[in-house]
């Protein structure tokens, strides 16, 4: 392996390893908002919120929840196909 080949490889086992750090921390803030049952990652939740306040407050955390669900399935793809290159 020539010093060339060797630095291609190395830059993308560290974009691979970039990748997986990100995925890791999607996946724990994915169960931060999922664990958050009192808001308080939107803003908190209070006894003297109308319902409508709540759903709201409980469609933001849900939107989260399917974004965050998106960036973890881009950061799955890239790590697989990081991973094949890793391989090669």
């Amino acid at each position: 392996m020539t010093e060339k080949e060797y630095e291609s490889h190395r830059t993308i086992v560290n974009r691979y390893e970039a990748v997986k750090s990100e995925y890791n921390s999607l996946i724990l803030e994915k169960e931060k908002i999922q664990n958050d049952r009192f808001g308080v990652i939107i803003g908190g939740y209070s006894t003297t919120d109308s319902p409508r306040k709540f759903d709201y407050r409980k469609n933001i955390q849900q939107a989260l929840l399917n974004f965050c669900d998106s960036q973890i399935e881009l950061a799955k793809a890239a790590m697989e196909e990081l991973q094949w290159e890793v391989q090669k």
